[in-house]
């Protein structure tokens, strides 16, 4: 998603890394809370704030992590994956 984003629809590179992160903590979130842990016991807000937040925080760390190493250091596009989440997560 993150290439489609950057190399197709010319999205920057720490947005089209928003975007992907964010459709990939939704599939992440509804594949961990139905078929991984099988909560269904506890309402879906209650567990979905927390999971928010902790996705926002890593999204914001990559996307300022993505735009050094893409935009200001002009590294490929494709390397900044890899180096940012050896340095952000």
């Amino acid at each position: 998603m993150y290439s489609a984003c950057y190399k197709l629809l010319h999205i920057s590179a720490p947005f089209s890394n928003a975007i992907s992160g964010s459709l990939g903590a939704v599939v992440n979130f509804l594949i961990n809370r139905y078929w991984s842990f099988g909560s269904t016991q506890n309402s879906v807000g209650s567990q979905l704030w927390k999971f928010v937040i902790v996705v926002c925080g890593s999204i914001l760390l990559k996307s300022t992590g993505i735009h050094f190493l893409v935009d200001v250091y002009h590294f490929n596009f494709c390397f900044r994956s890899y180096l940012s989440s050896c340095l952000f997560l």
